[in-house]
């Protein structure tokens, strides 16, 4: 593919933002962004003092809708904090100019029916929200957007001199663009028609603060323009003297005037922090979007009731211009096996998993209260019974199920406790493992009606203990060295004192108590090791221990109290001990184990208290966890499949214009950019067809596997990598071109990441495809040192004052750092093409972390023939 030059790369004007509106004394008291371009839009109106991202989409009643992430609210704003914003525009142009930028008195206009005598047809021009003298039916004066001024709303009437009305006086007409403004001093400001205002006609006095005059309050008087505007909702008009630009945004509200969070049928809700929606389109008069639900450990919020399936859900809405939920249409990734909609069974979605998190024994002898030749299904992701050589049961997918895997081992006929639910049964028609605990919900079974229990009564064990405020999961027994560490991080394991190399779990998963009073029977100072991982006491100032890694121990993170001389139970294990040699915490309830001790590769030696810890079942090599309960089948089903489509960027298009995607009867599909974190990273694609007048269905959906025989394919973890990328925070966007015939797909390539600051500096790319399947190398469509960025509208250490003052500010409790670039959301809306030049025009959104608000970026760039 022929070079594509990137020809320059501006920011137009930042989009969203308020002033530090709760502060007593505003540090930001000017409503202007971080190089003083008067904004467009006061989210604040809204209650959104702060946003990012900005998937979008082109909706059929004619506007542009916009989904920002996690919005940080103003102090009057009773929505949760990270929350999701929707907001649209109807401007088909990119305007040139800022708002109005609102100074000085607060003024109030006397309107019709008044007693105040003055001058009446004054008007609110509903295009720039100043205000112009609307008596001459033939000329309407000249607007900041064009043409004359739009005369809605009240009729006001101005005193004029001489007048018993107190209040400002020198304002007066422009001869030239029919508007109000001040004339007291040199200054005459920017009229729309060029130069400066030129006053004709009365003198007027514009009441103002406490006067006894009735009328509108909130007009005031702009600062670049010297008119007067209204300044009583978010839209700041347009000032010919303003910098800046973009367009001006209609927030979804609810009836306080607040922002309606973005939110969608049950299990999704509100969606919250890192949860933001990530894509959108429009079809057959709905608008879908891409949201997700999050983990918890990664969002920093409690699981939903019920801990839903993580992934990106689609949901849809014929009106989003009205506050209220989006529908559910379904679990888009990961794909969690397949399973019938509803009892229809002729539509097959992913299943829906909630409740208990089971763990399976596998790979291990049978006992006699113990039931083996239990196996995964390859093709509908459960688990059934395989021991008749015969009968293999029947697949929600057609024919029989298809046995991969662990053999797994289940118990059966003993007691239900808080951490083994029974009831679970074998059903005779599907041979589908399904929970017999409701009669009256049985699930739907592939072999019709409902299931059907047979054979033994088998118990599923699973966790009933969950991280909170003062409780950590993740502590687990090292089988080399005997000790208690923390493996909650997948890519750290610590230093085990046995070999070197990272500790290796088995057995259970511990929670520990922190940050909670000591007493008699509960022993505080029990600090991880941020060198070892490993669990070890921090009471003894003059003696850290001997940490694996060498020197003594570094303590951070909580300070744990661990229960000591209690009771032991199932739930409960005792025999953990201090090692006086290493000070770490170890397992003594084998007399022939001793662990490795760090201090001498010996055996740990107990002394102390004897500490009982409880836990959840833990997974190991010969216990697997990520199973769930279906709320839809009642079966047992896996959870675990890679989220290779965590973001999506969807496009539709027409198939038949764009070779090698699968042949179908129906004109119109979706093709679907995704990336995920995943052990091989990168873009993915998927496609659809689009069956007017139905909505999208999963079962539908195939990817693109790279295959030549079989290049399509319905199984999500057989999409091929498109385009290599590595696991990093980023958001994806694309769209099909007209003019030029080429894909674009944006995103960016710079990491937060405080180990390594010079990656908050990388750029933020366009690739170029003539197909889907040929693609051009990177191309910088916005690097902050090439464009000088930074100390101008993004933060950078040491050169600027946007990191504590522009609203909202960084989040103090964290270290400071440089802005850097994400959510690169093209806006197709405002595309232009030159075919002669060939030069191809893009606006997209950017945000750059800090100021944490979302810029609209314009690149030019020059495609060769």
């Amino acid at each position: 593919m022929a070079l594509i030059q990137v020809l320059s790369t501006t920011r137009v004007g930042q989009l969203t933002g308020s002033t530090d509106l709760g502060a007593q004394h505003p540090k930001w008291p000017l409503l202007v962004d971080a190089q003083h371009f008067p904004l467009l839009n006061d989210t604040g109106h809204w209650g959104a003092q702060g946003a990012d991202l900005g998937a979008n989409t082109e909706h059929s009643d004619g506007r542009l809708y916009i989904f920002f992430g996690d919005t940080t609210k103003t102090q009057n704003s009773p929505n949760k904090q990270n929350t999701d914003l929707v907001a649209w525009t109807d401007e088909t142009n990119v305007l040139e100019h800022g708002g109005h930028l609102a100074l000085g008195l607060n003024f109030t206009l006397p309107f019709e029916p008044t007693s105040v005598p003055g001058q009446p047809d004054w008007r609110f021009c509903g295009k720039c929200s100043t205000l112009f003298w609307d008596g001459d039916a033939h000329f309407k004066g000249v607007c900041s957007k064009g043409r004359g001024h739009t005369a809605i709303g009240l009729r006001f009437v101005l005193p004029f001199e001489p007048t018993s009305v107190s209040g400002q006086p020198e304002w007066r007409f422009c001869g030239k663009c029919a508007g109000l403004f001040w004339n007291g001093e040199a200054n005459k400001g920017a009229c729309p028609t060029g130069g400066m205002h030129e006053a004709i006609g009365f003198r007027f006095v514009i009441p103002f603060g406490t006067t006894a005059i009735a009328g509108q309050p909130n007009w005031r008087f702009c600062g670049n323009c010297r008119g007067l505007f209204w300044d009583g909702d978010a839209n700041k008009g347009l000032c010919t003297g303003a910098p800046g630009g973009g367009f001006h945004l209609h927030g979804v509200l609810n009836n306080t005037g607040i922002f309606d969070p973005f939110s969608a049928d049950p299990p999704i809700g509100q969606t919250l922090s890192l949860e933001v929606p990530n894509g959108a389109f429009s079809y057959a008069g709905k608008v879908y979007v891409f949201a997700g639900i999050g983990d918890p450990k990664y969002t920093n919020e409690p699981p939903r009731f019920g801990d839903p399936a993580v992934g990106a859900y689609l949901v849809s809405k014929a009106r989003p211009d009205l506050p209220g939920p989006y529908r559910k249409e379904f679990l888009y990734s990961p794909r969690i096996g397949w399973c019938p909609t509803d009892e229809r069974r002729n539509v097959l979605e992913s299943h829906q998993p909630l409740g208990f998190k089971f763990i399976v024994s596998h790979s291990i002898p049978v006992s006699s209260t113990q039931q083996g030749d239990w196996r995964f299904c390859a093709k509908c992701a459960t688990m059934f019974w395989d021991g008749d050589a015969t009968d293999k049961g029947i697949c929600s997918r057609g024919g029989s199920h298809k046995a991969v895997g662990f053999s797994y081992v289940l118990t059966h006929s003993v007691g239900e406790d808080s951490q083994n639910q029974a009831n679970w049964h074998r059903c005779r028609k599907c041979a589908a493992l399904f929970w017999n605990g409701n009669p009256q919900q049985r699930g739907l079974c592939p072999g019709g009606d409902t299931h059907e229990p047979t054979g033994v009564n088998l118990v599923m064990p699973h966790s009933s203990l969950n991280e909170d405020p003062h409780r950590q999961l993740n502590w687990r027994f090292c089988r080399k060295c005997g000790g208690l560490f923390w493996d909650g991080d997948g890519s750290f394991k610590g230093t085990c004192s046995t070999d070197g190399r990272g500790h290796e779990a088995i057995g259970f998963n511990f929670a520990l108590a922190h940050d909670v009073n000591e007493d008699g029977q509960n022993q505080q100072h029990w600090r991880f090791c941020k060198k070892c991982a490993g669990l070890f006491w921090n009471g003894d100032q003059t003696n850290k221990g001997i940490c694996p890694s060498g020197n003594s121990h570094e303590a951070i993170g909580f300070n744990f109290v661990l229960p000591h001389d209690v009771g032991d139970n199932a739930q409960n294990q005792h025999n953990w001990r201090f090692c006086g040699k290493c000070s770490g915490l170890f397992w003594d309830g084998d007399s022939g184990f001793k662990g490795t001790c760090s201090k001498d590769s010996r055996g740990h030696e107990a002394i102390g208290f004897n500490f009982v810890l409880p836990h959840n079942p833990g997974e190991d090599v010969h216990n697997q966890g990520g199973w769930r309960f279906c709320t839809k089948c009642s079966g047992l089903v896996w959870t675990q499949q890679p989220d290779l489509f965590s973001w999506v960027a969807p496009c539709v298009i027409q198939t038949a214009a764009h070779p090698g995607l699968p042949e179908s009867p129906h004109p119109l599909g979706l093709v679907m950019f995704g990336f995920g974190f995943s052990a091989t990273p990168g873009i993915r694609l998927a496609w659809m067809p689009l069956k007017t007048p139905s909505s999208p269905q999963l079962q539908d959906i195939l990817y693109f596997t790279g295959n030549e025989t079989e290049p399509w394919s319905n199984e999500a973890d057989g999409a091929a990598l498109l385009l290599s990328r590595a696991n990093t925070y980023t958001h994806l966007s694309a769209a099909w071109l007209e003019g030029p015939q080429r894909w674009i797909l944006l995103y960016s390539n710079a990491v937060d990441d405080l180990s390594a600051p010079n990656k908050f500096q990388l750029p933020t790319v366009a690739r170029f495809g003539t197909t889907l399947f040929d693609w051009s190398e990177e191309i910088e469509i916005f690097n902050p040192l090439r464009e000088q960025a930074y100390g101008k509208y993004m933060h950078k250490i040491g050169r600027d004052r946007i990191h504590p003052d522009v609203p909202p500010q960084q989040d103090p409790t964290k270290p400071e750092h440089d802005g850097w670039s994400y959510g690169a959301f093209l806006l197709n809306r405002f595309t232009e093409w030159n075919e002669h030049t060939r030069e191809l025009t893009i606006y997209y959104l950017l945000s750059l972390s800090s100021p944490y608000q979302v810029q609209l970026m314009h690149s030019r760039l020059l495609i060769p023939d």
